[in-house]
């Protein structure tokens, strides 16, 4: 019993530190002056609430949760849990943004990079049909150069054949035959 009441003594003494803290512990490390805390801060005509906080301006974000203060904003949240935040519109979940955004960042740097991949891969194999066009178009002008330089060497066998052939009768010398009979 007397265990009980002293971990309520203990439970109640931090309840009361905790809602004790100044704005400036909750703020962090005083990166705020006192203009910009006291503007933030709650008038006694106002009612303590998300929307009256927000109405302030971007210059202060509601904390929910257990520290429940309209506090002033930097580019971090000091001193709320992130899923604590409202900033600009109370409906608004500050970490269901950030995970929005995620995920759409996510999802676009997927597309960019499968592009990426596409048109590399469409240009490797574009650049690869080009060589093998070309590879064919050379193949086929070496084979008319080849079928061409064979053509003109058979023609000047022929040619010094015949001319051979009439120095032969010419000058009356015996012909090539063939072994049935006919001048080769």
């Amino acid at each position: 019993m007397l265990l009980r009441l002293s971990a309520i003594a203990v439970m109640s003494a931090l309840i009361a530190i905790t809602t004790a803290q100044s704005l400036t512990e909750l703020v962090g490390l005083g990166h705020f002056n006192e203009s910009q805390r006291k503007y933030c801060e709650y008038k006694a005509d106002e009612k303590p609430d998300c929307e009256t906080c927000v109405a302030k301006g971007s210059e202060c974000f509601y904390c929910g949760g257990t520290v429940d203060r309209c506090l002033p904003y930097a580019w971090y949240f000091p001193g709320c849990e992130l899923s604590d935040v409202r900033h600009n519109k109370c409906w608004v979940n500050i970490s269901a943004v950030v995970i929005v955004i995620s995920v759409i960042a996510g999802i676009l740097l997927v597309i960019f990079t499968s592009c990426l991949c596409y048109c590399c891969c469409r240009c490797r194999a574009y650049r690869q049909a080009q060589a093998k066009k070309q590879a064919e178009k050379f193949n086929f002008q070496q084979e008319l150069r080849r079928a061409e330089m064979q053509n003109r060497h058979s023609l000047r066998t022929k040619q010094r054949e015949q001319e051979l052939e009439s120095y032969r009768i010419k000058y009356g010398l015996p012909t090539r035959m063939s072994p049935d009979g006919n001048p080769i």
